[in-house]
């Protein structure tokens, strides 16, 4: 039997392994390292926010670290994103932010980051697997499937059901009724609500500060004072592990906006922590927060 090798032909009558022409395990470890920690948690019987993040971006593929970087979006004067994950792979959130700032309900506004998540994911894939198997897009993969072999197919397959962005995202926020909300969003575009327990932890840090919301009894009851040492405590247990910077920025969102926390509080919180660091929970609450100690943020969408 005589065939022309055109692509699909070549795919459907031969036995071999579809492989990209790039080590994947090579690019999992550029892009899947997300070294940093992120930290949202609810305060004031759910009435306030706090988030907190390190400051430093690492690039391991190009041994580049990037200091004083912000991790964060405000998006109203209510929510704010926190990020973790490559720049290049949240290039997304921009125009997904603009969408979401018309929204008042903090669940309408992950449903959106979520969804465009979901957009870009599918993008990518289209750009970085399906154009090596000869194929232009998801619909044009569909349409000729059948003609394939299967185990090119499950080999292709493989690649895209197991394809991870490696960007995860913390929102945080008030809804017009006051009350707060916690949101993960992750790969592949999927929400989750973390009103309950109040809190969540993102990043290569996240099992090293999840144990210490356990340890100090956390509760989202508990005073915008309390809380923020706890979480600045979280955030100083991470540092050990490389890649996550020591220096920390804290948001406050509570019914009067969003405010960042100012050096004078940062260092109140950094004196804090080096006098309690065999911590107790009689240590809590030790810490007042006065009048510019909050500075508030500019309602920008990119403040």
């Amino acid at each position: 039997m005589n065939l022309k090798m055109s692509k699909n032909n070549y795919f459907k009558y031969q036995r071999l392994t579809f492989s990209p022409p790039w080590n994947d395990n090579k690019y999992k470890s550029e892009e899947g390292i997300n070294m940093t920690i992120i930290i949202g948690a609810l305060c004031d019987e759910g009435k306030s926010v706090i988030l907190v993040a390190d400051k430093l971006i690492t690039y391991p593929a190009q041994m580049v670290i990037l200091e004083n970087v912000e991790k964060s979006k405000k998006i109203t004067k209510n929510s704010m994103i926190l990020i973790s994950g490559s720049p290049s792979n949240t290039i997304f959130l921009d125009s997904s932010l603009t969408s979401a700032k018309a929204k008042t309900n903090i669940k309408d506004i992950a449903n959106q980051i979520a969804s465009d998540y979901r957009s870009f994911v599918i993008e990518r894939i289209s750009h970085q697997y399906l154009p090596y198997a000869g194929f232009h897009n998801f619909s044009d993969f569909q349409l000729k499937q059948a003609s394939l072999h299967r185990d090119v197919i499950r080999e292709l397959m493989g690649y895209i059901t197991t394809f991870n962005l490696f960007v995860d995202l913390i929102l945080g926020g008030l809804d017009n009724d006051g009350n707060g909300h916690i949101f993960y969003i992750t790969n592949p575009g999927v929400v989750y609500c973390h009103d309950h327990p109040g809190f969540f932890c993102a990043g290569a840090g996240a099992n090293r500060a999840n144990p210490i919301f356990e340890f100090c009894d956390y509760s989202p009851n508990m005073s915008k004072e309390k809380v923020l040492e706890i979480v600045y405590l979280a955030k100083k247990r991470t540092e050990p592990l490389g890649g996550i910077g020591k220096d920390t920025d804290v948001w406050i969102i509570d019914e009067s906006g969003t405010g960042k926390a100012g050096a004078k509080l940062i260092s109140k919180l950094e004196e804090n922590y080096k006098e309690h660091k065999i911590f107790s929970l009689e240590s809590l609450g030790k810490i007042n927060i006065e009048k510019g100690d909050i500075e508030p943020i500019i309602d920008n969408l990119f403040s």
